[in-house]
């Protein structure tokens, strides 16, 4: 059954989760300086929560900041960096060591973040120092400013990279940077700060709005070199060389189809340990039935039968359900990544991948003492199916949640009339009856008054699209059409004062921010690769339509309310976009070393000083963070 499998999986995960930061932290070594990432960098992310705990007002804030704005830390190649766009980075480098390091225990990776990093010795996790003087002892510190420069060379050169490949920033960019903005100016509200102080306060004295958001706007244009390169290499493969790397390489590319089933076997108590656990015994006897399960099962059909006949021993009185749903049992056109991050032990990976394994095979493999895995395979590695994803904005207006706690005013009943007072004064022996007449005659007057005092229906006229020539606006339901009126009106006044605006993926996001009831509204409403059957048919059918294109608007009703829709874009993926991506990885690689490497980009012109002095604005602003969280914690 599927929540058996579930818990199978759930017994390799803790021995596979290790695999996997290990394998991470190899990664990262590789990386380190030519870090490609597409994310936008982060805020201060750890150090700004630590400080809100207590506030900034401990931080020491300059009120102009115009000398440390105009203090050079160095030069790439032409291009001057000053003092606070190094702070920036320091920052950088600082939130990137977070993401990385910080769910493991300093023990492991060799850094406490809940201490100063001048404090602490760097132990190489994240790779070398490179050109850091030998015979000296690197401090964390010294990892921060070495990675800052790193990503500070990467962004310069691919700014230069835009410009001459004509890539500027889109709608979709300015959108994310705006919201970026806007989530800072509400933190400094929150904390009774300007923009203008918090962002100094929070980076540097002379970090200004255009200088942080000409950052962001490069770190968008990083990004955005990044995909169109990766687009360059990618397409200029032929399908000789895309065939002769799946071939070689299938397990990377494939997926498999199988059904599995966990044999648990039976736990007993141990008189010593105070707990129940498997034995030998118990898990020879799984063992048994694990075998006797493998043999019987033939085919799909076979191995669902002798399954539900377990399920029927075992006391379950679903065991029917085996036979028909899928969900249980099959996992259909999965990869070995998927698989791998669900635990799945690497004996299990190599035989469902191996091109040994055929239609109907079978294996049994132990499941972490607790039981064996009886594996059957459905499809053997093939080809991904081909599949369309789609990025998409929303606003969701849900309908109004019915109040079951609500208590209800009643009206007084209106007198009985006439006729039923006579019936109720009948002789004795039929009492009984006349009052049961008054009684219904009585209900029936008080049903009759609430008939006839219901609510008018609300009537909504359907929006006039037609002086909106210049966006497409695709209404899959009107006023008529729409299930509750009063709630498909803000759905309409809201798309309005869209299509009222600038109609930018800004001016949407910032709309979904205010009013979406859904969960990504601090990401302007954004979902990025949409797979086909993971969102409602109503909202999937209006984003995959024929023509759909960038831009167009609508409203969609579903089971959950109005989704005022904002379309992004789609992608279709075949088995050869995984191998021609997969490709181009590797060459994107050694692509961004040779930005890296290039004389336009070397640092030169270095001020010791300038650079001194936003490590000590960094220390100083942890240790203040540091200080609030210990005090917060003290109550």
């Amino acid at each position: 059954m599927a929540k058996q499998e579930k818990s199978a999986a759930e017994l390799y995960r803790e021995e596979r989760k290790a695999r996997i930061a290990k394998a991470a932290k190899k990664n990262a070594k590789k990386s380190i300086s030519a870090d490609s990432s597409a994310k936008i960098a982060k805020v201060i992310t750890v150090l700004l929560v630590l400080a809100l705990v207590g506030g900034v007002a401990g931080m020491v804030v300059n009120l102009t900041g115009i000398a440390d704005r105009n203090k050079t830390a160095f030069y790439v190649g032409d291009i001057k960096v000053t003092q606070p766009e190094y702070s920036y980075y320091y920052n950088y480098a600082y939130n990137y060591t977070y993401e990385e390091l910080g769910q493991y225990d300093s023990s492991s990776t060799g850094i406490d973040f809940y201490s100063s990093p001048d404090t602490q010795v760097y132990n190489g996790i994240l790779g070398d120092i490179e050109g850091f003087p030998e015979g000296q002892t690197p401090m964390w510190t010294d990892f921060f400013a070495y990675t800052a420069k790193q990503r500070i060379k990467l962004v310069k050169a691919c700014v230069k990279e835009a410009e001459q490949r004509g890539i500027t920033i889109g709608d979709e960019q300015r959108a994310t940077i705006e919201l970026a903005i806007d989530q800072i100016k509400e933190t400094a509200k929150a904390n009774n700060y300007s923009f203008a102080a918090y962002l100094r306060a929070s980076f540097d004295n002379g970090m200004t709005e255009s200088l942080y958001r000409k950052i962001l706007e490069e770190e968008q244009l990083l990004a955005l070199v990044g995909e169109s390169k990766t687009d360059e290499l990618a397409n200029g493969y032929t399908d000789k060389q895309i065939a002769k790397e799946y071939k070689e390489n299938t397990a990377d590319y494939a997926v498999v189809s199988f059904r599995g089933y966990v044999v648990k076997a039976e736990t007993v108590e141990d008189k010593e340990a105070g707990t129940p656990s498997v034995t030998d015994e118990t898990m020879a006897a799984a063992k048994k039935v694990a075998d006797k399960l493998a043999a019987d099962s033939k085919d799909e059909e076979s191995f669902k039968k002798a399954v539900s006949e377990l399920e029927k021993a075992n006391d379950n009185v679903d065991y029917e359900k085996i036979l028909t749903d899928d969900s249980l049992t099959l996992q259909s056109d999965v990869n070995y990544s998927t698989l791998s991050q669900m635990g799945f032990d690497e004996e299990v990976l190599e035989w469902l991948f191996s091109a040994k394994t055929g239609k109907n095979a079978t294996r049994v493999v132990e499941s972490a003492d607790t039981g064996y895995t009886v594996y059957l395979m459905v499809d053997p590695a093939h080809k991904a199916p081909d599949s369309k994803t789609y990025d998409v904005r929303h606003i969701l207006i849900k309908f109004p949640e019915e109040d079951s706690t609500a208590t209800t005013t009643e009206e007084p009943a209106e007198e009985p009339t006439e006729e039923a007072t006579e019936a109720a004064q009948a002789t004795t022996a039929e009492g009984e009856t006349a009052t049961e007449a008054a009684k219904a005659e009585t209900t029936e007057a008080a049903t009759e008054k609430e008939t006839t005092t219901a609510a008018p229906e609300v009537k909504v006229e359907t929006l006039d699209v037609s002086k909106y020539s210049d966006v497409t606006v695709d209404l899959a339901v009107n006023g008529d059409t729409a299930t509750d009126k009063e709630t498909y009106k803000k759905a309409q006044d809201i798309l309005k004062e869209y299509l009222d605006g600038d109609k930018t993926a800004a001016s949407f996001a910032k709309l979904a921010k205010e009013y979406t009831a859904d969960s990504n509204g601090s990401q302007g409403g954004l979902y990025t690769n949409v797979e086909k059957g993971k969102m409602a048919s109503e909202f999937e059918d209006w984003c995959l339509k024929e023509g759909r294109k960038a831009g167009d608007v609508g409203i969609v009703e579903t089971q959950y309310g109005y989704h005022i829709m904002r379309f992004v874009k789609s992608s279709d993926t075949t088995w050869e976009t995984n191998v021609r991506n997969a490709l181009a990885a590797s060459e994107l690689s050694e692509y961004i070393t040779a930005l890296m490497q290039s004389d336009t980009v070397t640092i030169t012109k270095e001020n010791a000083k300038t650079l001194e002095n936003s490590e000590k604005f960094f220390i100083k602003l942890i240790k203040n963070s540091l200080k609030n969280y210990s005090q917060s914690l003290m109550g």
